[in-house]
């Protein structure tokens, strides 16, 4: 199910919940997310968040189980506003320093995790109405 030009609902939602809920999932992500990141994919190309339901090994890196075992009990993710970022022409550090130096274009994004720890991934969580201050920054 097509959320977004270049993003499908499977895509952010882990698959115990896409498959218990179906298109109902929706209601459970933060809606300036899917817009944030359609604008990083039109700057950076394509981004990887789950893949799982292509035969890819990612299932937690966008909306997880309320009680599952992968991250914090309260991760942003399981309120589906944390999402782990994988860009095909890209590093994620790149992707990172870019939004920082950019922060009024990404007005939903409030908090980062460092990307200089998490090579392999950007961690970006979103909040619902426009962040006010520089986006947090923190280690995992």
């Amino acid at each position: 199910m097509k959320v977004s030009e270049h993003f499908d609902l499977r895509e952010l939602v882990h698959p115990d919940i896409f498959n218990k809920i179906g298109a109902r999932a929706l209601d459970f992500l933060n809606c300036n997310a899917i817009l944030t990141l359609e604008d990083l994919r039109d700057n950076f190309g394509p981004i990887t968040v789950n893949n799982d339901h292509l035969g890819g090994s990612y299932k937690d890196s966008g909306l997880r189980m309320p009680k599952g075992t992968v991250g914090a009990e309260l991760s942003s993710h399981r309120f589906g506003t944390g999402f782990d970022l994988k860009f095909k022409d890209h590093k994620p550090e790149e992707v990172y320093f870019h939004i920082l130096n950019n922060q009024g274009i990404y007005p939903y994004i409030s908090r980062m995790e460092n990307a200089e720890r998490t090579v392999t991934w950007l961690h970006v969580e979103f909040c619902t109405n426009k962040h006010e201050g520089e986006i947090i920054i923190f280690n995992p």
